[in-house]
């Protein structure tokens, strides 16, 4: 069941994040091509199962933690993208600063928050942003199926066959990010060349603002 908070506007921070990140996470994850529901049809591996002997505070507690580290990890990616953004030339600096930059600053916050951190995504821009397990699709197509108007705020806490306890949350595109991901005639020769070059198999283009861009899962602990 996809929860809804008052954490909005950390899911702007988000998107414009996930818009220009091209980086591997400390996971190691993977993302699918599948689209629609025939993506789990196409997964294996780890599978939802209900959280049966968690308290409501214990509920409570792994989810405000989850929602911590999505923002302090939002907010530390978000201000050192913005300082390297500065002058002229933004889009072509973010997208090399992200290359090189985004996954130390996520996996140091991984450290030292003793989590697993990933960004997960059906159409990707790094091939190693996976969607291989049944559990991710299925939250992956929840937040597909979540109404626009609340994509911003879809969340859930799960835990997963292996015992894990996992937090997902939904990263909705949001107009600036149309500079990366929007329709290729928009984004420009130079900054999409860029990218080309860096990722030959990009997919992570021909957003809408709004549309579901990808997804946060932060493992938080194994039972």
């Amino acid at each position: 069941m996809i929860d809804l908070s008052k954490w909005g506007f950390i899911a702007t921070l988000a998107c414009f994040i996930l818009v220009l990140s091209n980086c591997g996470l400390s996971e190691g994850d993977h993302s699918g091509d599948a689209a629609g529901k025939t993506t789990a049809a196409k997964t294996t591996g780890l599978t939802l199962v209900d959280n049966k002997g968690l308290s409501a505070e214990q509920v409570e507690n792994y989810h405000r933690r989850g929602v911590e580290i999505v923002g302090m990890t939002f907010s530390a990616l978000n201000t050192a993208l913005m300082n390297a953004m500065q002058g002229d030339s933004a889009v072509l600096k973010a997208i090399e600063y992200c290359h090189t930059a985004a996954m130390p600053i996520t996996d140091s916050l991984a450290e030292h928050y003793g989590v697993k951190v990933a960004r997960l995504a059906e159409k990707n821009r790094n091939p190693e942003n996976a969607i291989v397990h049944a559990a991710d699709s299925e939250i992956f197509q929840k937040f597909k199926d979540t109404p626009a108007t609340e994509l911003r705020n879809a969340e859930t806490l799960q835990r997963l066959s292996d015992g894990s306890l996992v937090f997902y949350k939904a990263i909705p595109l949001q107009p600036q990010c149309m500079a990366c991901h929007g329709p290729v005639s928009t984004i420009g020769p130079d900054s999409y060349s860029a990218i080309t070059a860096l990722y030959p198999n990009d997919k992570a283009v021909g957003f809408r603002p709004g549309e579901l861009r990808g997804m946060w899962r932060i493992t938080l602990a194994r039972n």
